[in-house]
């Protein structure tokens, strides 16, 4: 398409080109002959002249012989010769302004060929622009396919760990319900064995003692047909097979209650097994929670991460914004160097790869040239994922219904981890840079949090109705660096003034009494401990391989009184 724009271009040169010959032609010949004509009226005129002037001549010398009619005469072809001359002046006349005309038109002609000389040049100039802006286009477009396809198998490989993990809790589960059976049979198997030993011994038993009355009565029997011995050793039978009976009953009974001791043994066994078993089930669901649990930690932190690498693709290196000079000179006042790095933007591993590359460093000279080095102070003006995890999941309550008002909001970051990790019902992010507000826009539209998300663009202290009405105010190191002392003390005041709500939560880095003592005695005005009360905060947790407890300490919870 691009040849045909070219070649098409350079047929319509070559036909404006041939159209300006032809002209330049028509113009030189028209003048050419106007030369010629001009010569020749210009000959003309002298001869009329030389003409008139004989007639002249001849008109005072016949005057002074001939009649007074002839004079008459000659002086009325006199008077018309003149006029022939003056007519001849008047077509000369014409004719020079025929030439100016001519003359014009061919500047005007040459000026529009300079005039289509340069807009040829432009329209090439415009192609070959165009050219390079389809080439970026199409390298941007490759690029986005394949971060589209990077992101995409990431996002399947995701997807099929979840259901590898899905498909082995289910194995596991099945294999517990299985264990779990197969114990309770087994238990049941060895009961119904062991019972039917004990109902096989009692029948030996009562066989043994059958076979014994059985002989008791045979001896009995003997005693009888005898009636030698008596009537003492009948007594005697008698009274052993009393006691015969009597034992034969004790043991019976002893029998019954070592079975039904026996009996309950194996069914407390059996509880045992089935509380064990029931134990081993939880145990497995709750891995199995945990699991889920770690999975969706992990998706939340690929989103973020994700969203990240939207923000770096549109930000410099540190992060700052020209309109933002001064917080830029804030931290170049520092005594120690500072340099800003967004936590949010750049994990560890990411600020490792821009030291890799040589577009960070963290270390600086202390003499220029010497080896020795210190390492550079970081400051971020935004929370890391991991803050955010912490933020919502071991900081600040159930915000089910809630609202949540983010005071310079800047990037968005405690806007997405809201969304992402918790359930409020309103996610408000107040920021008075209009750039950070589009950029903050643009990401919410992005990723579906337009239901759930707000960015304002405006001056906090100007927002008096939305302070008042939220349930959670988070103010993360956002005065310090970006206004003069007197208009952080207004925002303080504008902030103690509004957010006075009974119960209302506050989260703030650093804590109010140090940001507060850092305008130099100006805290006297507010009363920290009428407004608010520090709530202890436990930041011994685990969240990853990654977790710095100490980034958690400088988050501060408080409650309004």
């Amino acid at each position: 398409m691009r040849e045909d724009e070219q070649r098409h271009f350079l047929d319509r040169q070559e036909s404006q080109d041939q159209a300006a010959d032809e002209y330049a032609r028509a113009l030189g010949d028209a003048q050419t002959r106007l030369a010629q004509k001009e010569a020749e009226l210009r000959k003309a005129a002298e001869n009329h002249a030389s003409e008139a002037e004989q007639l002249r001549c001849r008109v005072e010398q016949e005057s002074r012989d001939t009649h007074q009619v002839e004079a008459n005469a000659l002086r009325e072809q006199l008077a018309q010769l003149e006029k022939s001359v003056e007519q001849v002046k008047a077509q000369n006349q014409e004719l020079q302004t025929e030439q100016e005309k001519f003359l014009a038109q061919r500047d005007d002609v040459s000026s529009q060929l300079q005039e289509v000389n340069r807009a040829n040049s432009r329209l090439l100039e415009q192609l070959t622009e165009r050219g390079q802006e389809k080439d970026k286009l199409q390298q941007a477009l490759e690029e986005t396919r394949k971060t589209a396809d990077k992101r995409k198998a990431m996002l399947d490989e995701l997807a099929m760990d979840v259901a590898q993990e899905k498909s082995r809790h289910k194995e596991e589960l099945s294999d517990a319900r299985l264990q779990h059976e197969k114990e309770v049979l087994g238990v049941g198997a060895r009961y119904e064995k062991e019972l039917r030993g004990l109902h096989e011994d009692k029948n030996r038993t009562e066989e043994e003692i059958r076979s014994q009355l059985r002989d008791e009565k045979a001896r009995t029997r003997e005693l009888e047909s005898l009636q030698q011995t008596g009537e003492v050793r009948l007594q005697e039978a008698k009274e052993t097979a009393e006691k015969s009976a009597l034992e034969h009953q004790e043991q019976v009974q002893k029998l019954q209650l070592e079975q039904t001791a026996q009996l309950q043994g194996k069914m407390a066994e059996m509880e045992a097994q089935q509380r064990a078993t029931e134990k081993s089930f939880r145990e497995v669901l709750k891995v199995q929670a945990e699991a889920v649990l770690d999975l969706q930690a992990h998706l939340k932190g690929v989103v973020l991460q994700s969203i990240a690498e939207d923000l770096r693709a549109c930000l410099p290196v540190e992060a700052m914004l020209p309109s933002e000079s001064l917080a830029i000179e804030k931290a170049q006042q520092n005594p120690k160097p500072t340099v800003h790095v967004d936590a949010f933007l750049y994990d560890e591993e990411a600020v490792d790869s821009l030291c890799e590359e040589g577009k960070m460093s963290r270390d600086y000279c202390l003499h220029c040239g010497s080896h020795r080095t210190a390492p550079l102070g970081f400051i971020s003006h935004s929370f890391s994922a991991l803050e955010l995890r912490f933020l919502f999941q071991n900081v600040l309550p159930d915000l089910s219904g809630k609202v949540l008002v983010d005071v310079g909001s800047r990037l968005g970051a405690v806007l997405y981890g809201g969304c992402l990790y918790s359930s409020a019902a309103q996610l408000v992010g107040v920021e008075i840079s209009a750039e950070f507000t589009e950029l903050q826009r643009m990401v919410v539209e992005k990723y579906g949090f337009t239901d759930q998300v707000q960015v304002i663009h405006a001056d906090i202290c100007t927002q008096a109705s939305l302070l008042q009405n939220a349930d959670v105010v988070v103010m993360n190191n956002v005065f310090e660096y970006f206004l003069e002392s007197n208009d952080q003390m207004r925002a303080w005041h504008c902030i103690s003034q509004n957010v006075s709500r009974k119960g209302a939560l506050l989260v703030t880095v650093p804590g109010v009494q140090e940001s507060l003592a850092a305008l130099q005695g100006s805290n006297e005005a507010i009363d920290i401990h009428q407004w608010l009360e520090e709530l202890p905060l436990d930041y011994d947790v685990y969240l990853g391989r990654d977790t710095d407890t100490d980034s958690f300490k400088q988050i501060h919870l408080y409650r309004v009184l």
